[in-house]
This record gives structure tokens, C-alpha cells and sequence, in this order.
């Protein structure tokens, strides 16, 4: 008998078959879903419920909506077979994502402090006149909810599903066209969005796509380097609500390479310390999140 050959399915590597359906169904009704929950529910909720539209309005359709779509994700990689620690959500994962990103947001804002004091033209708090608990709802929204919903939504099971589909799970070619594959069909999942809720009109997504095909890239590539759902959440998060608090200026060319130099090193810094010391699978039992 030939000794089997398949390597043990591992920590933040699914299995996912090559089923098509489970993929289109979820394709459909996720990209129903903002539809439903803006243009339906919030009319609704100002118009015959006659609650005030207000910015914590907002923070309570947003979360509302990602936690439709979380629950879509976490049925759809049931319905795979897949589990939670195979799409890398762990607790040990999770706490190592937090970890780095708090060591990110840190870093920044100091650096960017010591750069607003000694060579910038001036500096200032950017979150002057925004109540302190509506930040930290906005933050919760974002950094928690959408950014959680929408990665388990996009990459761990829309990237991983891709990357069965197209074979790739050992051959990298094979897995950067799945990549590249998922961030064009993440752009059109947001079509309905677009088009519905944001008022967009057919000529105008060509634009308001492409940026997304670009984002979704950037996060492909980071979660397959980390395999840490959690961690790709949260930079999804900082993206639509960046975790930056001084808003620092210069007027020369040379001081807005300072400033972007003090954004993006200690990403990058950070970015190479969690390779360099946290990928390793932590030891243990992988407890799901």
C-alpha cells in the first residue's frame, strides 16, 4: 500500500473542496446584503420608526450590517466543513494580532508626535470636537465588526476557496492569480453598495472600483504572509477608520516624505517583527475564537 503523501491540514490553511455553489450563493447574497440593510432597514428605521438620523445611527446600521454578513460567513465555512482554526481564527492568533496592532497604533502616533514638535509646521489632536465615546463606537464598528465580517467574508473563505478552486494551496503562481482573481470579485461584490446606497452610476464605478482591486491585493498578500485572520481585520478596519491621532503639516516636499516615512515605517517594522517572531504556531491546543 502507498503510504498516503498529503500533508496534514495545518493552522491557517483550510481545506475547502471545489463545490461551486456554496460560492455563488454566498457571492449573491452578500452582495445583497448592504442593500437590504442600508437602503432598507435604515429608511425604516427614520421613517415609520422616526428615530433621529445621527451619527450614532449610523454606528448602529454599520454594525448591524457586518453582523448579517458575519453570520453569512460563519454559516457558509460551516456548510464547507471548514473550521475556524483553519482559516487562522484562534484565540492565541487573535491576542497576537491585537498585540501588533496596538504596538502599530502606538508607534505611529509617537513618531508622529516627535515629528510634529521638531520638524513639521505644526501639529494638532485630530479627534478635537469628536465626542470620545462616538470614536470609540466608530472604532468598535469598524475595527471590530466590519473588519472581522469582511475578512472572514473575503479571505478566509472567498481567498481560500479561490485558492482550491485554482489548485494553489502548494503552487504559487496558481495561488497569486487566486488572489488576484478574489480582489476583482471583492471590487464587484461591492457593485450593489456602490450603485444602491452610494447613489453611483454605472460610468462612475470603473473608478470607485479600482481602489477596491488595489485594498483587496494588499490584504490578500498580508493574510497569506501572516495566515492571522484576525490581524488582516483590523489593518481592514485601520483602513476605513485610520487609528491616527495627530494630524500633523508641513508645506515643504521634504516634509511630507517625513510624514509618510513615519507612517509607514513602523508599519512596515512591525509588520516584519510579527514574521520574524510571532508566525510560528503557538503551542498548544488551537482554540477557535
Amino acid at each position: 500500500m502507498t503510504p498516503e503523501t498529503t500533508a496534514p491540514r495545518v493552522e491557517g490553511r483550510a481545506g475547502f473542496d471545489r463545490r461551486l455553489l456554496p460560492l455563488a450563493g454566498f457571492l449573491v447574497a452578500t452582495a445583497l446584503l448592504p442593500v437590504v440593510t442600508l437602503a432598507g432597514v435604515a429608511p425604516f428605521l427614520t421613517g415609520p420608526l422616526g428615530l433621529e438620523t445621527t451619527p450614532w445611527l449610523g454606528v448602529g446600521v454599520t454594525i448591524l450590517g457586518a453582523s448579517l454578513l458575519l453570520g453569512l460567513a460563519l454559516a457558509v465555512l460551516r456548510l464547507e466543513g471548514v473550521g475556524l482554526a483553519a482559516v487562522g481564527l484562534t484565540r492565541p492568533l487573535a491576542r497576537r494580532a491585537v498585540l501588533w496592532f496596538a504596538g502599530v497604533v502606538v508607534s505611529v502616533n509617537l513618531l508622529l508626535l516627535v515629528v510634529g514638535v521638531t520638524v513639521a509646521d505644526s501639529w494638532t489632536f485630530a479627534l478635537a470636537g469628536v465626542p470620545p465615546a462616538l470614536y470609540v463606537g466608530l472604532a468598535v464598528s469598524q475595527w471590530v465588526f466590519v473588519g472581522l465580517a469582511e475578512e472572514l467574508a473575503g479571505r478566509a473563505y472567498l481567498q481560500n476557496k479561490l485558492v482550491a478552486l485554482f489548485g494553489g494551496e502548494r503552487d504559487l503562481p496558481r495561488r497569486a492569480a487566486a488572489i488576484t482573481v478574489m480582489a476583482v470579485l471583492f471590487a464587484l461584490w461591492h457593485v450593489p453598495q456602490r450603485l444602491v446606497v452610494a447613489g453611483r452610476s454605472p460610468a462612475e464605478l470603473p473608478e470607485a472600483l479600482l481602489p477596491l482591486v488595489g485594498f483587496a491585493l494588499v490584504l490578500g498578500v498580508l493574510y497569506e504572509l501572516t495566515r492571522n485572520v484576525v490581524l488582516v481585520a483590523l489593518v481592514h478596519g485601520a483602513f476605513n477608520l485610520p487609528p491616527v491621532f495627530l494630524s500633523v503639516y508641513g508645506s515643504a516636499e521634504w516634509q511630507s516624505m517625513v510624514l509618510l516615512a513615519a507612517i509607514a515605517l513602523p508599519s512596515l517594522l512591525w509588520l516584519y517583527a510579527y514574521q520574524r517572531w510571532f508566525s510560528v504556531p503557538p503551542r498548544g491546543p488551537t482554540t477557535p475564537v
